[in-house]
C-alpha cells in the first residue's frame, strides 16, 4: 500500500531529521567515549538528554493545543541549531557544563520533533498505511546508517569534528525551511470530547490502556539498551572510525535483506514481532561473553531483531491510539513518551553503574534486559489475543 502525500512529506522531513539524529547517536557518543573511555560518562550524557526530552515532549504537546505543528517543528529545528552551536562553542568545557548544554539542547530537539511526528502520524496514518510508513521509515534509517557513518567518518578523520558539526548545522537549516510547508494541524479549534472513561465499555478500555502503558515501560528499557550498547559494543571491537562505519554497513545490509525476505515470504506482522523478540534474546545471550566475534554476531542478531520488533510494535501502538479523538490522542502520545523515557532513564542509571564489559554488575544487567524482553513478549501476545477475541465477538 502506498502513502498519502502528507505521510510522504513527513517521511521526507523525518529522513532529514534522521541525518541529524544519527549523527548525534553515533558520533557525539563516540566523541564522549574517546574523551573519557567511561561507560558512565556516555550514560550521564544520555540521561541528561532524556530528562529534557521528556520535558520538551510535554511542553510541545501543550504548545500544539494552542498553536500548530508548524510551530513545534520550528522549535525542534531551532533547538538543533542551538545544539550544534554549543558543540562548536564549548569544545573544552567541563563535563558538567558540556553535558548540561549539549544534553539539554539535543533533548529539546528530539522531544519537540518526535512529539510533532507522532501527532502527524496519528492524524494522517491508518491501518496498513501505518505499517508501510514504519517499514519505509525504518529502511530509510537503515540506508542513512550506511551513508552517515562512512561520510562523517571520512570528514572527521580528514577535517576534524568541527567541520562535521558545521555540515550538520547546514542540514538543520534545510529542516527549518521545510517546517513552513507541513500541514498546519492544530487543536486550538477542536471541540471538547468525552472524557476517556466515559466511553463504551470503560473496563475493556482500562485493560487495553494498562497493556499499552506497560508495553511502553518495558520497551523503554529495551530501546535504550539497544540504542546505546549497539554503539558501545562496536566501539569495544574497534575505535577506528572506518571499521565502525564498515560494521554499521554490515548490520544495515543484513537488516534490509531480512526486510525484503519477510515481505517476499509474506510473514504476518505478529510473527515478525515474535521473530524480533527471539533474535534479540539470542543476541543478548551472546553479550554475556563479549568477545569480538560474539559482539559482531550480537549486533547482527539485534539489528535484525530490533527492526522487526520496533516496526511492528510502533504500528500496533499507533493503531491503538487512532481510536481516540484529538485531545485524548495528544494526552496518550505524551503519556506514551513519558513512560518510554522513564524506562530509558532507569536503564541508563543501571548502565552508569557498569564500569566494564564483565563482572557481576554487567552480567546482572544483561539478565535484566533478557527478562524485559520476555515480559514485553507476553504483554504483546496478551494484547494480540485480546484483540482477536474482540474481533471474533464483534463478528458474531
Amino acid at each position: 500500500m502506498g502513502l498519502g502525500k502528507e505521510l510522504r512529506f513527513l517521511l521526507l522531513t523525518t529522513v532529514i531529521f534522521s541525518i541529524i539524529n544519527s549523527y548525534v547517536t553515533i558520533f557525539i557518543n563516540l566523541y564522549i567515549w574517546e574523551k573519557y573511555h567511561q561507560i558512565s560518562q556516555v550514560a550521564w550524557f544520555n540521561i541528561t538528554m532524556l530528562v529534557f526530552w521528556g520535558v520538551a515532549f510535554t511542553i510541545a504537546g501543550k504548545i500544539f493545543t494552542v498553536y500548530s505543528l508548524q510551530v513545534t517543528m520550528r522549535i525542534a529545528s531551532l533547538m538543533a541549531l542551538t545544539a550544534f552551536f554549543f558543540l562548536l562553542a564549548l569544545p573544552n568545557a567541563s563535563p558538567l557544563l558540556w553535558n548540561l548544554c549539549i544534553g539539554a539542547s539535543v533533548g529539546f530537539m528530539c522531544g519537540t520533533y518526535f512529539m510533532s511526528q507522532n501527532i502527524f502520524i496519528s492524524f494522517y496514518g491508518k491501518g496498513e498505511e501505518l505499517n508501510t510508513y514504519f517499514y519505509l521509515y525504518t529502511i530509510a534509517q537503515q540506508f542513512l546508517s550506511i551513508l552517515n557513518p562512512i561520510v562523517f567518518a571520512i570528514i572527521i578523520k580528514s577535517f576534524g569534528y568541527a567541520t562535521s558539526f558545521i555540515i550538520v548545522f547546514a542540514v538543520v537549516c534545510i529542516l527549518f525551511v521545510l517546517t513552513f510547508y507541513i500541514p498546519n494541524v492544530t487543536l486550538s479549534k477542536e471541540e471538547k470530547e468525552k472524557p476517556f472513561f466515559r466511553v463504551h465499555n470503560p473496563w475493556l478500555q482500562m485493560q487495553k490502556l494498562r497493556s499499552f502503558l506497560s508495553s511502553c515501560f518495558f520497551m523503554g528499557f529495551l530501546l535504550q539498551f539497544q540504542l546505546l550498547f549497539t554503539q558501545l559494543f562496536t566501539f569495544h571491537i574497534s575505535e577506528n572510525k572506518i571499521i565502525i562505519a564498515g560494521l554499521n554497513v554490515l548490520y544495515t545490509i543484513l537488516t534490509i535483506g531480512a526486510y525484503f525476505f519477510a515481505r517476499k515470504a509474506h510473514i504476518p506482522h505478529t510473527r515478525q514481532l515474535q521473530l524480533g523478540v527471539v533474535l534479540m534474546g539470542m543476541a543478548y545471550l551472546l553479550a554475556i561473553y563479549p568477545e569480538p566475534l560474539n559482539l559482531v554476531l550480537l549486533n547482527v542478531f539485534s539489528a535484525i531483531g530490533y527492526f522487526f520488533l520496533i516496526t511492528n510494535w510502533n504500528s500496533n501502538q499507533f493503531n491503538y491510539m487512532r481510536q481516540f479523538k484529538s485531545t485524548t490522542l495528544t494526552k496518550l502520545i505524551i503519556g506514551r513518551e513519558v513512560i518510554l523515557n522513564i524506562g530509558r532513564i532507569i536503564m541508563l542509571l543501571l548502565i552508569a553503574q557498569v564500569k566494564e564489559f564483565s563482572g557481576l554488575t554487567y552480567q546482572g544487567m544483561i539478565i535484566f534486559i533478557l527478562a524485559c524482553i520476555v515480559v514485553l513478549f507476553f504483554i504483546e501476545q496478551s494484547r494480540s489475543q485480546a484483540e482477536k477475541k474482540q474481533t471474533r465477538s464483534m463478528s458474531l
